[in-house]
């Protein structure tokens, strides 16, 4: 079985979400204890003052000190009584607080304070202190003491810091649990779309990875997984058939070559050597074109952008073209100077390719004509030749594509003009296609980004 690296998602997920759940519920637990202790602080205080208000009020109304009642419901409170000198006069609940020392000592006074008393055994318990000082219309002075002890509120904490000390290790190990097999529950499509993929070799193209329908990041992947094998599928078959028919191609020059020569060299009556270095030739030059043709395809494949690029203008290229010999007469239709970014000698060869090919099949008529404005130039190729049906327009820039008879390869042609033209505009940022001709025949129109001056 296949153990995670440290590295791993997995792991990682886990430990960064166990870390932040760790940190928030120790952050949770600190605000916890501080709001639960506030407010059982708050309840004592809140409580010894409504003792010390109501001693008061029973002092003022001319209850004797040793006749005090305690509020009935709230907490232990020790209640002394203290006469103008600081002698204790009047005591309720049976206090520990040594309330005269600390007079004498001015550690309380009116108001209120927290004061530790030591007790037996060495322990301390804290008390909240209130204390006021009452005259009695009969002219008595007298202070009230109110001590309310603190350790229950301190034994309430304590439990409670223990109960989440306690509890926090197991919600971090439960947290890290779920998070662990929740993640690789997650990760468990794309592990099994790895394996799919490690499986598939050249002689398997065709496997595709199952695609979830979560409609999340997953099953995205899994799309564009399977859309990436169908590019790498159609271009390892492009690639099986480049090669087949370039191999094809190439035998077919070769083969005529060799037969020529062996039936000059058994001819009883002797060869006439001279026609036979014609023909010999042709076929030889038909070779260096296709190889010329092959090599130019491959430095195009490999370059996403031409090299050594410089402004180029469309319109001259086009009369250069126009002017070479042809089967077919080329007309140049007036206008001005449309100017590109490019390679010189690739859009030459496209502008080239493009007439020949128009030429080939071209019955009387070539008409060239540029169009620009301030995105694009377009070159448009018009023939009066049997044109090119609809769903063939694709299939014709395809590498040695034939079609029907009319169209098929004469003169020498392979079926890479048309190819090679689409590979270079392509990089050089443009698209070129194949429209209805006003002449009757095909148009071939490239669109080429204008050169920005």
């Amino acid at each position: 079985m296949h153990r995670p690296s440290l590295r791993s998602v997995r792991v990682r997920i886990t430990a960064v979400a166990t870390l932040v759940v760790a940190a928030a519920i120790t952050l949770a637990g600190v605000f916890l204890v501080q709001a639960i202790e506030h407010k059982l602080l708050g309840t004592v205080r809140t409580q010894g003052q409504a003792q010390l208000d109501a001693t008061s009020a029973q002092l003022d109304g001319g209850v004797p000190p040793d006749q005090l009642q305690t509020i009935a419901g709230t907490a232990p409170t020790y209640v002394q009584v203290l006469d103008n000198e600081g002698t204790p006069i009047g005591l309720i609940g049976g206090s520990p607080f040594p309330v005269a020392g600390y007079v004498e000592k001015g550690i309380i006074g009116d108001g209120d304070t927290q004061v530790v008393v030591p007790l037996a055994g060495g322990t301390g318990v804290p008390f909240d202190v209130r204390t006021s000082t009452v005259q009695t219309a009969a002219g008595k002075a007298f202070t009230v003491v109110v001590a309310s002890p603190l350790d229950g509120v301190q034994r309430s904490i304590d439990a409670l810091k223990g109960s989440l000390l306690t509890a926090l290790p197991f919600v971090v190990a439960l947290v890290a649990i779920v998070a662990w097999f929740v993640v690789g529950r997650a990760l468990q499509p794309v592990e099994s779309m790895r394996r799919e993929v490690e499986a598939i070799t050249a002689d398997t193209m065709h496997r595709r990875v199952a695609e979830p329908r979560t409609s999340d990041e997953i099953s995205r992947l899994a799309h564009t997984m399977n859309a990436m094998l169908d590019r790498l599928e159609t271009s390892a078959a492009q690639q099986r058939q480049f090669v087949a028919d370039a191999s094809h191609e190439l035998r077919s020059p070769i083969a005529t070559i060799r037969a020529e020569l062996e039936v000059a060299l058994r001819s009883a009556d002797g060869a006439d050597w001279p026609r036979v270095a014609e023909g010999v030739l042709e076929e030889e030059s038909r070779l260096e074109s296709l190889v010329g043709d092959l090599l130019l395809l491959a430095s195009v494949d490999e370059q996403d952008r031409p090299q050594d690029v410089s402004p180029v203008d469309l319109r001259a290229l086009a009369i250069d073209e126009a002017a070479r010999s042809r089967r077919v007469s080329v007309t140049v239709l007036s206008g001005d100077s449309a100017w590109v970014s490019g390679r010189s000698d690739q859009l030459t060869r496209v502008i080239g390719n493009l007439l020949d090919n128009a030429a080939r099949f071209g019955r009387g008529a070539i008409q060239v004509s540029i169009e620009h404005d301030d995105r694009s130039v377009r070159l448009l190729v018009d023939d009066d030749g049997p044109g090119i049906a609809p769903p063939d327009r694709q299939r014709v820039f395809e590498r040695f594509t034939r079609l029907d008879q009319s169209r098929a390869r004469d003169q020498g042609g392979a079926g890479l003009g048309l190819a090679l033209a689409k590979g270079i505009v392509e990089r050089h940022r443009g698209s070129i296609h194949i429209e209805d001709s006003p002449l009757g025949g095909a148009c071939v129109v490239v669109e080429l980004p204008v050169l920005k001056h």
